[in-house]
């Protein structure tokens, strides 16, 4: 079905939206597909707010309560529950998981973030201003850790959610999970992160980072390929069966990933910097004189 039906939609980052039944050539690739389609669609916010700072502000502010609303509407509605292990009455995945509109807070967090610090660089919290740093560290660590801790008591079953609920955790817990991490690359591009920064900025991310897109598009694979390759269930074996399990996959991930790097992206990246440099050289002019008739 991958190879006859579905695969043309990840060549035009739509399989988000097509297949409508949810099945897809490399179903994660849903994330690549909404990258794309927010990157078509960020120019109309730059060029507005080199225009008008107040209108891009109003597009963004606009633009982030509709995702925010039309995600509750849809959980709500649907009866989609926060914790996708338990039983729904409606597909998740298809209807509310990989759709821009329902993933767009975080973008648009970013997005935001990046005009500030590129609008207003000198810009730094005063001395008797500081308490703010401690203040939205707090804040930020409290929204961090309630975007993930929350959904305990419902993936435990010590406590049922209803559809309100279940729709306040979906919707919010992206927008405080954004936030969050908005406020780390904030102070830290401030000069106020501190031991964060430090971690953050060691060299060792640095590979990493070059093999994170790979490892991202090839990880599937090999847990898919492990997991139905094993003899029983992984809920019959013991804790020491994730840990190994997890080593693997980033072993082979990582691993795979840096042939793909030196193979693909390495030679592309620098044919595109020689035909980018290529475009940028003036015309030669012609080296002999033309004769005179």
């Amino acid at each position: 079905m991958c190879i006859r039906d579905s695969w043309w939609t990840n060549i035009l980052y739509i399989n988000n939206f097509i297949p409508t039944d949810g099945g897809q050539c490399m179903g994660w690739g849903w994330y690549l597909s909404n990258d794309f389609q927010y990157y078509i669609v960020t120019p109309i916010f730059i060029l507005l707010w080199v225009r008008s700072r107040t209108q891009a502000s109003i597009l963004w502010f606009f633009s982030l309560i509709s995702s925010l609303i039309i995600t509750a509407v849809l959980v709500d509605h649907y009866g989609i529950n926060a914790y996708v292990l338990l039983p729904s009455d409606s597909n998740y995945y298809v209807i509310e998981y990989i759709k821009p509109y329902t993933r767009a807070a975080p973008y648009l967090i970013g997005m935001m973030v990046a005009f500030i610090l590129q609008t207003w660089p000198h810009w730094d919290f005063s001395e008797k201003h500081v308490w703010l740093v401690r203040l939205g560290h707090l804040v930020s660590a409290g929204m961090l850790l309630a975007s993930v801790f929350s959904l305990y008591p419902e993936s435990s079953g010590d406590d049922v959610w209803n559809d309100s609920e279940n729709a306040a955790y979906i919707t919010l817990s992206r927008l405080g999970w954004a936030l969050g991490l908005a406020w780390i690359v904030f102070v830290c591009a401030k000069g106020h992160g501190g031991v964060v920064n430090q971690i953050l900025s060691l060299p060792v991310w640095q590979p990493l980072a070059a093999l994170s897109y790979g490892a991202y598009l090839l990880h599937p694979m090999f847990m898919e390929t492990f997991y139905w390759n094993i003899k029983v269930y992984a809920w019959h074996l013991d804790d020491l069966f994730y840990p190994v399990y997890f080593g693997a996959a980033v072993v082979f991930s990582l691993s795979s990933a840096a042939i793909l790097h030196l193979l693909i992206e390495v030679p592309f990246a620098h044919l595109e910097g020689f035909f980018s440099e290529a475009l940028k050289r003036p015309l030669r002019q012609p080296s002999y004189t033309p004769m005179l008739s």
